[in-house]
């Protein structure tokens, strides 16, 4: 015991001057007790896990501290050496950068998203080596044959099939989060098997910017396309024709105009293509029978394939839940939730996008549709609160959120806190459940422009500020849309209300001009609006704006707005990679 603890206070002493050879400051970084040597750390990845508000007991230095800023956002745990790589540690007030550490001991856990759920009856399985493949799954539990907390000893659960008995790295249940534990599996609910190819766009952080870049080849992707839309009259779940996004809409989805569209957007140099996921009515997303709707799947699978013919990569983006198929957002506390507010802060709203986006992916899979051309998955096309509806619409009393977060509805402050918080929950609980089946993909969300400080959208009840939230949310990029304007704001006065300019996050994740078009209100012919498109795109490269998609590509049943084919598409010419290979200069 006595050479035990000689060995501790040696290394407890090796811990502490080593950091002490790299001081420089730092924000949200993990904090250290050199007294305890406990590790307070506010999230790490294990696996496609993502563990908030760990707490762990520091074992041994393997390396560092080195350098004068952080390599990276978030921790790294490796559960087969115990080593756990730290970008930023604040120590006495003071911060060290890049050290990696051994782990001894696990404190506690706050929440972990990304890794397997339990309600009392299914459990939700986000990724388990069986017989050599990873599936995501849902079974039955058998029986708990043990349960010995700690570290997760995998990066995923393992299923043995000599002795039925699943080994889990970690579930939630309820509000705890258990740890290496070992049931016998009841009956299976369903079992898909993980994506094998991996996605060829990714994002990775610079300086002063971060980019997009090539996994295979390593270099630098500026994404450079448009929204191909297609719009028409749908039956909602009443019968009552609706004017809806119909391009994937079965019995509408036009493969010939799909083919010809991506084969001329590969010709005129475009890489990237946006496409909106519709659930508003019959023939859309969702199945009555529950789930989505296997032909509707099949037509988006089916112009995946097309678009990775052409070399053109997807993002695929949505508004709304579907109507159909079981997306409702299971919300007991309806009304105190409603509108907009009850799919981003109610429970139930989390869940419910958590459950479309992984049976979105989890049917691509099963339609061997491929997956290394999406681009991206974005959560919304555009996020906001209704400030007319509950809890917004209240002026006193207290309401707790999804994130478990109670605020107080008579203070300003505690109410914009709600919406902050809100948004950086909604963000990195629906991403880590995309990545839990499609451990590659980059996400986003989609962003209008802010009200304030520059006035502008009077009088609309939809309400975001995306600055600074979005700098601590997960998302690999975010997509920020941006509309010249008749008497409105310069994008100078957007970009300020977006507020992301002098945010350290820009140089770990990029920024996207995912809408932006010409209203005929504000240019008189398609020439015009060429011309000053092309203008609006090379300001905004001054603005740490890295890629962008003109709305539209050939949507002629949307009155109002030039598109690029307009009047022989002189806009496409003024765009297009081929004729201006620099979107920053002429």
């Amino acid at each position: 015991m006595q050479a035990l603890s000689s060995v501790r206070q040696y290394a407890q002493t090796l811990f502490t001057v080593l950091f002490l050879l790299g001081a420089a400051d730092a924000c949200g970084a993990d904090t250290f007790n050199p007294a305890t040597r406990q590790l307070t750390i506010p999230s790490v990845a294990i696996g496609s896990a993502t563990y908030a508000d760990m707490a762990v007991i520091v074992g041994d230095i393997v390396s560092g501290p080195t350098g004068s800023s952080p390599k990276g956002t978030e921790d790294s745990y490796d559960p087969a050496s115990r080593r756990l790589s730290i970008p930023a540690v604040m120590v006495g007030g003071k911060s060290y950068f890049n050290v990696v550490v051994t782990v001894s001991g696990l404190s506690f856990i706050g929440s972990v998203a990304g890794a397997d759920t339990f309600d009392g009856i299914h459990l939700g399985i986000a990724a388990v080596l069986a017989a050599g493949t990873t599936y995501a799954a849902s079974i039955t539990v058998g029986r708990i044959v043990g349960v010995t907390g700690g570290m997760p000893v995998a990066a995923q659960d393992f299923y043995d099939p000599s002795t039925n008995e699943l080994r889990i790295a970690a579930v939630q249940y309820g509000g705890n989060v258990y740890t290496n534990v070992i049931i016998s599996v009841g009956s299976v609910v369903y079992a898909s098997a993980m994506p094998s190819a991996v996605h060829r766009i990714g994002t990775r952080a610079g300086a002063p910017l971060a980019e997009f870049y090539d996994r295979k080849t390593g270099q630098s992707f500026t994404p450079r396309g448009n929204n191909y839309i297609r719009i028409a009259y749908l039956l909602d779940p009443n019968g009552i024709a609706t004017l809806a996004h119909s391009t994937f809409s079965v019995g509408l989805y036009d493969t010939q105009h799909a083919e010809a569209s991506l084969a001329a957007m590969q010709t005129s140099g475009y890489n990237v293509v946006r496409v909106f996921l519709e659930g508003c009515c019959q023939g859309t997303f969702g199945d009555p029978a529950g789930g989505p709707s296997a032909a509707y799947i099949a037509n988006v699978a089916d112009y995946l394939q097309r678009a990775r013919t052409h070399a053109i990569y997807v993002i695929f983006t949505t508004q709304w839940l579907p109507n159909f198929g079981g997306y409702a957002a299971n919300c007991p506390q309806y009304p105190a939730f409603s509108d907009a507010n009850l799919r981003n802060l109610c429970p139930g709203g989390v869940v419910a996008n958590i459950k479309f986006w992984q049976d979105f992916v989890l049917a691509l899979i099963k339609d061997n549709a491929p997956l290394d051309a999406v681009f991206a998955y974005e959560l919304t096309n555009e996020y906001y609160y209704h400030i007319a509806a509950a809890p917004l619409s209240w002026t006193s009393g207290t309401i707790t959120t999804a994130n478990g977060k109670t605020y107080d509805m008579a203070d300003p402050g505690s109410r914009q806190n709600m919406m902050d918080d809100g948004l950086v929950y909604f963000c990195d609980q629906i991403r880590a459940g995309i990545l839990a089946v499609d451990p590659t993909a980059i996400v986003t969300n989609g962003f209008f422009v802010p009200q304030s400080p520059n006035p502008t959208r009077l009088g609309d009840v939809r309400f975001i500020e995306v600055f600074p939230a979005m700098a601590n949310a997960a998302t690999d990029f975010t997509d920020l849309h941006a509309y010249p304007l008749p008497g409105d704001l310069t994008l100078a006065q957007i970009v300020q209300n977006f507020g992301f300019l002098g945010s350290a996050s820009l140089a770990k994740k990029p920024i996207v001009m995912g809408e932006f078009g010409g209203f005929q209100s504000q240019y008189a012919t398609a020439t015009d609006a060429a011309s000053g498109l092309s203008a609006w795109q090379i300001q905004s490269c001054n603005y740490a704006f890295g890629g962008w998609l003109l709305w539209t590509w050939d949507t002629d049943e949307q009155a109002g707005i030039w598109n690029a084919l307009s009047s022989g598409g002189p806009i496409n010419t003024s765009l297009a990679p081929v004729s201006r290979p620099n979107p920053c200069s002429l």
